[in-house]
């Protein structure tokens, strides 16, 4: 694969209060953020052995790269309240996070999670590397997100 340093583009940071956290974080980090939306994905399967449709409620900061993106906390597992604090993930383009994410378990990393773009393909998984936990995410999604991070559409996913 390529220079993967090249790839890095984002933050995450799991809190408590969307809306509170856009605020708080603008301040700290001197950026703004895109409003709030609903990122749905058909299907996440975690390795709490969770297998169904998930809501995120999200926002970017609107400049970037190294974007800031501010994920509410939810549920169980790997966007629960339990895992607010500090960094919660590094998210890194993929040519193929599948693939990717398999090296990377070869060496010796953990699986968390794969996100679906449709009920069979794969577009982001979730590996715990050293410690950190990177969020492997599609090429075929940098379009749009870097669209709706800089205000020319109204939504992540088209």
């Amino acid at each position: 694969m390529s220079n993967r340093m090249n790839s890095l583009y984002h933050i995450g940071i799991l809190v408590p209060s969307i809306d509170a956290a856009i605020e708080r974080y603008g301040e700290i980090y001197g950026v703004t953020f895109r409003p709030p939306i609903e990122v749905t994905s058909c299907r996440v399967v975690q390795r709490n052995g969770s297998d169904a449709p998930f809501t995120c409620h999200l926002s970017y900061s609107t400049r970037g790269p190294m974007y800031v993106e501010l994920v509410e906390a939810q549920g169980d597992g790997l966007w629960s309240a339990g895992n607010i604090g500090g960094i919660h993930h590094v998210g890194m383009w993929s040519e193929d996070p599948k693939t990717q994410a398999e090296q990377l378990l070869a060496g010796g990393s953990t699986w968390e999670a794969s996100m679906y773009l449709d009920i069979e393909t794969i577009g982001i998984v979730f590996v715990r590397h050293q410690g950190a936990l990177l969020e492997l995410v599609t090429d075929k999604l940098r379009a749009p997100l870097i669209e709706w991070t800089e205000g020319r559409a109204a939504h992540v996913m088209p």
